[in-house]
């Protein structure tokens, strides 16, 4: 998730966000963002970069650091990441409800949402719309 970010998910059902830079030392580590938005331990995580473009117009503005995380349950969260240094944790964008009894075991994202395909038509349309 963004080119300096590592997102770990923790059994709390809490997604913890570092920020990783480069000193004259080494490597630099802080917690950007911490938050709960699962009842459930989090059983993965994926991000993608987003063109900007929304489904009502062709214009394309910055592309958008969106990632999902999951839990034990089915439940997905997609999450937007801040981009200004005030601004830098992440931001709940939609919860997507468990359509399977089970836990969410490995997920993918494509950095060609905008584009969808006929099987991720659905998908592609609600992250496209969420980060217009």
């Amino acid at each position: 998730m963004g080119s300096s970010f590592i997102a770990v998910g923790i059994h709390t059902g809490t997604v913890v966000v570092f920020e990783v830079a480069s000193d004259e030392e080494g490597f630099v580590c802080r917690i950007a963002d911490s938050q709960r938005s699962h009842h459930h331990p989090v059983t993965d995580l994926a991000s993608t970069t987003v063109a900007g473009a929304s489904a009502t117009s062709s214009s394309s503005s910055s592309p958008k650091d969106v990632m999902v995380s999951a839990d034990e349950t089915g439940v997905m969260n997609v999450w937007g990441l801040g981009t200004t240094p005030a601004a830098d944790g992440i931001a709940h964008k939609a919860r997507i409800d468990s359509h399977a009894d089970g836990a969410v075991t490995a997920m993918a994202l494509w950095n060609k949402i905008g584009q969808g395909t006929r099987r991720e038509h659905s998908a592609s349309f609600v992250l496209r719309d969420l980060f217009s």
